[in-house]
Parts: structure tokens; sequence; C-alpha cells
């Protein structure tokens, strides 16, 4: 490209010179009459003149056109770099409401404010974040403002506040609306999804994972994870009415799609046992271990060994613990089992190294106080007491910052898929406990919320990729 314009620059430069040379090759002379004067003049002076002159005439209306037209010009620069900036912003925003920072999201939307005042981008954000930060009434406010300016903008944001509310009903008819007004875009497909999800119709969430994978919308690897999300929350709300063998099955399937995911493997686990083949669950719980120990794996050994003795757990506990034999979670493991046996001794020996941590957990802090109780010293179980009530707080599983006494699919206040995390939530001070954790009573686990069995999945209907 260079190239090209400098050769396009080489011959208008020789046109330009080639007409100069003819201009003054020109015979003949001009004669100007001005009051009985006459005025000789050559052709080629008298042509360079013209030429000279109407430049010069060009060039100064050019000049006045731009003077006249640069307000304006630098106006639109201002507004176009003005509305990139918003355009940023709106992204920036977005992407800071998916990670449900909320603070970076209202910074965030002053800016896209400021950028884009005209636009409707910002004010459906604006609804968005209302709806996160639980203000149902100032979203329907901005909604219904922006459905009298921008009346196709506003089904997404009514679905959203309706979903939000926990009203199915209203979230129906927005979704229906926008898809008859031709809005089938990806929120009307994600709008879909999530629809199905709060109305338990699993084969229908499944179908629209399938589409969305086709469409672009997810990856492969996303299409398989949620996959195996919806069959788990499947069974999470319909176990109750399903018999072990479908559990089993439907398990299985969850777990080739979700390799090692804890919840997953406790599952299988858990219906295995059921069925009597605790050898199988053993191996099952064995090759999770071996590769991510987890609390909720340690919770699942006890509930599927709890009819044997102790002295027997402590041994499987052990031979469960040789594939990760220093893992802090299998320390734990065989500490709680030897308290429970009442063996102190071998248990404050075998969480000796996390308890002189300089910050040891508070599930540790917890046991050391148990241990000590056992061992008949109070004064030392009540200072591992006011250690456990100052000591970093346990992983957990955790969604919008609540403590959840086990994984789900749905995040408890936002409804979010997939936004359940297990870990510390961002804001530990804000934490709540909702319910009591499940290990804590391996005899009685909580009971499945219950839908209708129709809802259940047909497990030959989805291919496993």
């Amino acid at each position: 490209m260079p190239m090209l314009r400098l050769l396009k620059y080489v011959l208008l430069l020789i046109g330009i010179a080639t007409l100069v040379i003819a201009i003054a090759r020109a015979p003949g002379v001009i004669t100007l009459q001005l009051q009985e004067a006459d005025y000789l003049i050559s052709a080629p002076a008298m042509i360079m003149s013209l030429s000279v002159l109407s430049a010069l005439v060009v060039g100064t209306i050019w000049l006045v056109v731009w003077l006249v037209r640069l307000p304006r010009r630098h106006a639109a620069r201002v507004a176009a770099r003005r509305r990139r900036l918003g355009l940023a912003a709106l992204s920036e925003g977005y992407m800071a409401l998916s990670r449900q920072d909320l603070t970076a999201a209202k910074l965030a939307l002053r800016r896209a404010e400021a950028g884009l005042p005209e636009e409707a981008l910002p004010r459906l954000m604006a609804a968005d974040l209302a709806i996160l930060q639980g203000d149902h009434a100032a979203a329907g406010l901005l909604i219904e403002k922006l459905a009298i300016e921008h009346p196709d903008k506003v089904q997404e944001s009514r679905f959203r506040l309706a979903l939000a509310q926990n009203d199915l009903s209203q979230a129906r008819l927005a979704l229906d609306a926008g898809l008859k007004s031709g809005d089938e875009g990806r929120w009307a497909l994600q709008a879909s999804f999530d629809l199905a999800l709060r109305e338990a119709r699993w084969t229908q969430a499944q179908e629209l994972i399938g589409k969305m994978a086709r469409l672009g919308l997810i990856s492969k690897d996303q299409s398989r994870r949620y996959k195996g999300l919806v069959f788990l929350e499947d069974l999470r709300q319909n176990a109750a009415h399903l018999d072990a063998v479908r559990i089993r099955a439907q398990a299985e399937r969850a777990l080739k799609l979700l390799p090692d995911f804890a919840p997953a493997v406790t599952v299988l686990c858990a219906a295995l046992a059921d069925l009597g083949d605790i050898k199988k669950a053993q191996n099952r719980l064995r090759q999770a271990w071996s590769k991510a120990p987890h609390p909720d794996l340690a919770a699942c050994f006890i509930r599927i060994h709890k009819n044997l003795p102790l002295d027997e757990q402590g041994q499987l506990a052990r031979k469960l613990g040789d594939v990760q034999p220093d893992h802090p979670e299998t320390l734990i493991l065989r500490a709680q089992i030897a308290a429970r046996a009442q063996r102190w001794t071998q248990s404050s020996q075998l969480i000796a190294g996390l308890a002189k941590a300089p910050a040891p957990e508070r599930r540790v802090c917890e046991l050391m106080a148990d241990i000590a109780v056992g061992e008949g010293d109070e004064g030392a179980a009540r200072g591992w007491l006011s250690r456990a009530m100052t000591a970093p707080p346990d992983p957990c599983w955790h969604g919008d910052g609540i403590v959840l006494p086990a994984w789900q699919a749905l995040a408890p206040l936002s409804g979010r898929f997939d936004g359940v995390q297990w870990g510390l939530p961002e804001e530990p001070d804000r934490r709540t406990k909702a319910l009591p954790d499940p290990t804590d009573n391996v005899d009685n686990p909580p009971q499945a919320i219950t839908s209708s069995a129709d809802d259940t999945l047909l497990l030959d209907e989805f291919e496993d990729g």
C-alpha cells in the first residue's frame, strides 16, 4: 500500500510538470486593452496567472468551509470518543456484574451513562444492577421508564426482574413477548434455559444446552459441564422419588461429564452403598481421593461406613488415605474417626502438624477442643474453642456470599446457574450459614427437595458429549 501511494504521487508530479512545460511552449501573444492602453502578455504567462488565481480562489473557499465545519467536526470527534469510552465502560460493567462485583459495576455504569446518555444499554445495565442489589422496586421503575423510550429493549430486563422475584409466570410472559417481537438472540436462549431450570424441566434444559453449543454461545467443555450439573441438580431435587438403580445410572452419567467432581462422586457412592455394592463405592471414593481429597468425600466415607465398628472405620480410612497420606483432609478424616473411638492420643498426633500452624483452620481448633475434653483438660479445651472463634473460616460451598450446607446448581439469591463454588466467599464477614453442616448428622441426611417425578430426565434421550 505505501508503494502504491508513492507511485500515485510520482505520476501526479509528472503530469503537473508536463502541463507546465506545455503551457510554457504555447505560442502567441494576448493583447489587453484598458482605457486606450494596450497591454501585450504572452499566452503562457496569461495561462499561468489564471491558474494561480483559480488555485488561490479555490484554496480560500476550502479554508473558509473547513473553518466553518471545524466546531461541528470537533464535537463529532468528542462524541465518538465519549461513545467509545461509554461502550468500553458498559462492557467492563457487565463483566463486573457477571462476577458479582457490584462496586466495580457501579463505577462502570457512571462512565457508561456519561458516554451513552441517550442510549438504552446503560439503563438496562442500571436495571440489572438494581436486580442484583435486591432493589426490585427501583429496577421496576427503570424498566417501565425504559419501556416508554425504548419499548424493544425491555423484555430481557423484565424477564430478569421476574426471575429475581421468583415470579415464573411473569418471566414466561416476558420471554414469550421477546420471542414474538422477533428478539431471538442470545438472551432469549439463555432465558429459556434459566426458566427451564427454575421450572425443573430437565429434559428441555438439556436440549437448550445442546442448542447453545451448536450456535457457539458456549464451548464444548462448557456444554459437558452444564449437562453434568443439570443431571446432578435433577438428582438433588428428585432423589426421594427415584430408586437406587436409577440414581446410580444418572450419577454415573453425571460423573462421566464431570470427572472427579466431588458432589457427583458422593451421589454415585451413596447409590452404590444403598445397592449393597460397598466395594465399588470404596474404589470410587479412593479414585477420587487420589486426585483431590475433599470434605464431601470424607462425609460420604463416614456415611457409607456408619454401621461398621469404629476400629474398622479407622482401618478403612487409613487405606483410603494411603493415596494421599500427608494431605490435610486425610489427616483430619483419620483424626475424626480416632476421636469418635476415643483414641485421643492417636487423634491428637494425626493433626498435631495442622494444629501447630500459625493460623490453624477452625475445624482443626474444634477437633483439638474435643480431644482436650476427652482427655479431661477443660482449660486446653477452652483455649482451643477461643482460637476457633478467631480462626480462619473453613472452605465451604457458597453462592451470593451465603454459606450452603451442600452443593446446588443455582445460587441461592440470584438464581445464577453454576453460581455455587467451593472455597471462601469474597466477603467472609457477611457470610450467613443457612443450614447445619450435613456431616454433623450423617445418620439422617437432609431430604432432597421434591418436584414432579414426571420431570426427571430420560437417560436414553441424550448423548454423553
